[in-house]
């Protein structure tokens, strides 16, 4: 049974349209075509039909294959492009394939047409598979976070009534084990919140809100909050905040930095021995502002460093995952190279420094 191939044919020669599709049953298959030769003819087929290909006459009156593929590439299509002619030299026919062709025939040598069609055809059920992969991936971790989100916020709301003595009064020793119950669920959501952002990010889906701030306002406010005294508290470490004397403000997106700071926060508890310190540091040169965390752990193995900041898939990376990492420092370089910094990490003889810097703002001067 012949295959059922629809195909817009931008081509200005009857006579070589017909060929075209001749050529294209001899081919094994059933060949719907419309032929189109002016740029407006060519919007209005693309919008009204789905075309399995499209063939492209390189040079006619009043068109030309490249105006043709452009229009074709601003409307976020990716039908199979094929260029045919008769006038057209290699270094165009290349140029043509970097901006988005499938293929290029010289007219009347088209022994290659039907492999290169079957091809093309292939390719483009396959990436609409992916795309739907990634449809259905999106609405599940929508569904996952939103899932997991709703009985963490119930249950802060609940655990919020228990501190007020919403349920009637509680003894002192109650009180300390609600408000642990608290932090651990402040805890969860941040956690939550890094797979959703990690997934959002990898797929190009974030929109930074970015405002300029005082990153020494914003770092001190955020490491006497709740989630930072809960993990500091898990090992009696000492927290050192090292600010500028004075730094220019710095346009972020509080909610997405936020993830950074804790993540490398988490990061340097996980490392640090029992009774140990962190300091968190703050500078500023030229354009940028750096900031920097140090703990005083054993270090990281010299074998892990090049998998830091990856969706681990190694032995050694996989090794390291299991002691703590996550997703923690992969999402962070996704969201300081969103900012448009940059983010790593140094040996220190006591201990590890891990780092990030940021551009300065433009809207005001330091």
């Amino acid at each position: 049974m012949n295959q059922l191939l629809n195909a817009l044919i931008v081509e200005d020669n009857p006579n070589d349209a017909d060929l075209l599709v001749l050529e294209l049953e001899r081919g094994g298959f059933k060949v719907a075509s419309e032929r189109v030769d002016t740029p407006s003819d060519y919007k209005d087929s693309l919008k009204k039909s789905h075309w399995d290909v499209i063939f492209s006459d390189h040079t006619m009156p009043h068109f030309s294959s490249f105006e043709a593929l452009d229009i074709r590439n601003q409307t976020g299509l990716d039908t199979p492009f094929i260029i045919l002619s008769g006038t057209m030299g290699e270094d165009l026919a290349v140029n043509a394939m970097k901006a988005g062709a499938s293929d290029y025939f010289v007219k009347g040598k088209l022994t290659r047409l039907i492999a290169a069609v079957n091809r093309e055809l292939q390719e483009a059920r396959g990436r609409e598979k992916r795309r739907q992969a990634e449809q259905e991936l999106e609405h599940f971790m929508a569904s996952l976070t939103h899932d997991l989100k709703t009985p963490v916020l119930a249950e802060q709301r609940i655990l919020e009534l228990f501190a007020a003595n919403g349920f009637g009064t509680i003894t002192p020793e109650q009180k300390e084990i609600v408000g642990e119950l608290l932090q651990s669920n402040q805890f969860i959501q941040h956690m939550v919140n890094n797979i959703l952002f990690a997934y959002k990010y990898k797929q190009s889906h974030v929109h930074l809100h970015k405002e300029p701030t005082n990153l020494a306002q914003f770092v001190s406010t955020l490491t006497s909050g709740l989630i930072a005294r809960t993990l500091l508290k898990e090992k009696d470490l000492q927290l050192i905040l090292e600010p500028a004397d004075t730094l220019p403000l710095v346009d972020i997106d509080q909610k997405h930095l936020q993830s950074v700071v804790l993540n490398l926060l988490k990061n340097a508890v996980d490392y640090t021995p029992s009774g140990g310190t962190i300091a968190i540091a703050m500078s500023w040169q030229g354009e940028r502002v750096r900031i920097t965390v140090r703990d005083t752990g054993p270090g990281v193995d010299p074998e892990i460093e090049p998998y830091l900041f990856t969706p681990y898939s190694t032995e050694s990376a996989r090794k390291y995952r299991q002691v703590g990492m996550g997703l923690g420092l992969y999402l962070s370089k996704q969201i300081i190279e969103a900012h448009g910094g940059s983010i790593g990490y140094q040996r220190q003889p006591d201990g590890s420094l891990f780092y990030f810097e940021l551009p300065v703002s433009n809207s005001q001067e330091p």
